[in-house]
């Protein structure tokens, strides 16, 4: 098989969604896409980072509905097999999740009972900042100015 073969084969595996393992079993490596060992393509990769990250960002935006499209397929047709998989990383992280779960809402708890002075002369915590908005006082500062 030659090059010109093997890049055939590429695009209609990319087309059809093939894996890149499986691509590589058609050309045998002999293109210059499959001949490269690990490390090289990692080379490469730390290279050329930005410039792979734009062209992947280019190819996300002009095909950002059947994407999205295709994982919407997915999902519907592999609904119990997302739930058996996101059950099992549960029962497996369920210590880690319940501390990062914890973790978060400490810091949650922190910021929305953070003292704020207002403008108008008054304290209030952020999770009481609508409330406040509304009270009488504030209202009287805003129709001041």
């Amino acid at each position: 098989m030659n090059t010109e073969q093997c890049q055939y084969i590429l695009t209609k595996g990319i087309n059809l969604g093939l894996k890149c393992t499986i691509k590589k079993i058609f050309c045998n490596g002999l293109c210059k896409k499959h001949s490269k060992t690990k490390t090289e393509q990692n080379e490469y990769y730390q290279n050329n980072k930005t410039k792979i990250r734009q062209r992947q960002k280019n190819n996300y935006d002009l095909n950002k509905e059947l994407i999205q499209k295709q994982q919407k397929i997915y999902k519907q047709q592999n609904i119990e097999k997302i739930k058996k998989i996101n059950k099992d990383y549960y029962e497996l992280n369920k210590e880690k999740i319940t501390e990062s779960l914890k973790n978060r809402y400490e810091l949650l708890k922190e910021k929305l009972n953070e003292k704020c002075i207002c403008e108008c002369g008054k304290n209030y915590t952020l999770q009481n900042k609508k409330r406040h908005d509304q009270t009488k006082r504030h209202q009287q500062y805003l129709q001041q100015q």
